[in-house]
């Protein structure tokens, strides 16, 4: 169940990545350098990252109100 859990939040990133930075898949992984398929895992929610592609992620887009939201509503990160 917690694992289902990871994979949905993960999809939700993706998505919100592309509709806060009105980007492609294609782009974000030439952006990141993670691999097109392993997003088209994380996207249809077959997989979860790594931390290692959690952290390129939100140094790409992390400056997104959305995506930055995201990261903060997933990791319960406290306000500043």
């Amino acid at each position: 169940m917690e694992n289902k859990l990871a994979e949905q939040a993960t999809k939700n990133l993706i998505d919100t990545i592309i509709a806060a930075a009105g980007v492609t898949r294609y782009r974000i992984a030439k952006t990141t350098g993670i691999n097109q398929a392993a997003l088209q895992r994380y996207a249809n929610g077959d997989a979860t990252p790594s931390l290692a592609a959690l952290i390129k992620l939100a140094q790409a887009y992390g400056h997104y109100p959305a995506v930055a939201q995201w990261f903060a509503n997933t990791f319960h990160l406290p306000d500043r």
